[in-house]
């Protein structure tokens, strides 16, 4: 699976999952992974490439996890908000934190700017700058707005 912040919880919960045959696979959407064969048993993880850079996939599915289970939970955009802003609090692991600092590459201030910026430019004519104004206001989603 693709280890982004986009891949849906379900497709991150089947990292790792075997098949004995392609017949028993399904279709994925190639934005969130491929399915690769089997080749045995290695002796150390591999590396593989992801928004944190090349990392051991053990590593951050627990991040990227935890961060669909909250955008992906049925709370209101501020709870998800607040949810997310702990992600990257100061009681945070530090390994979890290291990695979060590298993939937001010092354009937004915690995992919660980043999701709702990611939102709210999806509406046209709203790029960041406007996005921050409106997280000021408490407007976390396009769907707020479109309400």
């Amino acid at each position: 699976m693709t280890l982004n912040f986009w891949t849906p919880l379900e497709y991150l919960k089947m990292h790792g999952v075997l098949f004995k045959t392609p017949e028993e696979t399904f279709e994925i959407n190639p934005r969130f992974g491929a399915w690769i064969p089997y080749l045995g048993e290695t002796s150390t993880p591999s590396p593989h490439a992801s928004v944190f850079g090349l990392v051991i996939p053990d590593e951050v599915l627990p991040i990227l996890m935890h961060y669909r289970e909250i955008v992906e939970a049925d709370f209101p955009p501020d709870e998800k908000f607040r949810r997310l802003q702990k992600m990257t609090a100061d009681d945070t692991n530090p390994n979890w934190l290291r990695h979060i600092q590298y993939a937001l590459h010092g354009k937004y201030s915690d995992m919660a700017e980043y999701w709702a910026i990611n939102d709210l430019t999806s509406l046209q004519g709203v790029g960041p700058a406007k996005a921050r104004k409106l997280i000021g206001r408490g407007i976390y989603t396009a769907d707020q707005i479109l309400q």
